[in-house]
């Protein structure tokens, strides 16, 4: 899912000339810098173990499901707050991946789900397409953003996540999972 939303939203904005690509590899020593590849995978995997993992079941057994469910994707949210280029979009389409995500834990009771759902954005908008991810940009893309400007396909300090479109989908793929 995550790589369809993001070749269509990659495909509209070089169709709108909002972003140009340029296809290479960067090779500095290793290929395409294998540390980012673990970093990813890591950061995505230990976000769902804290969130949908630990405080899901937590503030669950405490709260009920659907509180949890909403505190632990605002804590999600929190946890992006620093980021690079951060804004009132961006954290509100993070909330609503958190709500997706806790709600399909709930239901499918599936961290690996999460944790694969979480890497694939992850490792597609930074490793494979080159684009910010929650504002941050890695060295070491399969594709490589060389320009872009800001559209509601694509926000040029944040990436994908922090346009309207992003939580427009977001919201629809929150709402077909709880309903």
């Amino acid at each position: 899912l995550g790589i369809a939303v993001l070749r269509v939203i990659d495909t509209e904005a070089v169709a709108k000339d909002t972003a140009q690509t340029v296809h290479h590899l960067y090779r500095k020593g290793n290929l395409w810098h294998e540390e980012e590849h673990l970093a990813v995978l890591i950061q995505s995997g230990a976000e769902e173990l804290l969130t949908r993992g630990y405080m899901m079941g937590a503030l669950r057994e405490r709260y009920g499901v659907w509180p949890a469910v909403i505190l632990n994707s605002l804590f999600f949210g929190a946890l992006h707050l620093g980021n690079p280029g951060v804004s009132v979009l961006a954290i509100a389409d993070i909330v609503l991946f958190g709500i997706a995500m806790s709600a399909a834990m709930y239901y499918l009771d599936n961290l690996w789900l999460c944790v694969a759902a979480h890497t694939l954005w992850n490792y597609n908008q930074n490793i494979l397409f080159g684009l910010p991810n929650s504002g941050l940009v890695s060295r070491g893309s399969l594709l490589h953003l060389e320009s872009a400007a800001d559209s509601l396909f694509y926000n040029t300090g944040f990436g994908v996540e922090g346009t309207i479109v992003a939580v427009a989908v977001e919201g629809l793929l929150t709402l077909g999972i709880v309903f």
